[in-house]
């Protein structure tokens, strides 16, 4: 007889517990994450030339590193636009 009377405050006392927070939830906000990047920088079209025939003679790697960088500065183009 005393187990049930312990269990039922118990769910006595959480469903209390729920019935008191959840209002408190509700009005919490959704969260809007803001993404920054660094101001892009703009290369000349001779500049860009130049490059393009020092990278014919690099090795792989840095046409991978480049190639990488292209990527960050396509998406930062992208939240740019976004905005």
């Amino acid at each position: 007889m005393r187990g049930n009377r312990w269990r039922r405050i118990g769910l006595t006392t959480s469903l209390l517990s729920i019935v008191t927070l959840t209002p408190l939830l509700t009005g919490c906000d959704e969260v809007t994450f803001r993404y920054l990047c660094p101001a892009l920088k703009k290369y000349t079209p001779e500049f860009q030339a130049k490059v393009a025939e020092e990278l014919k003679n690099a090795g792989p790697n840095t046409k991978i590193l480049l190639s990488d960088y292209g990527q960050l500065r396509d998406a930062c183009r992208a939240l740019d636009a976004a905005k």
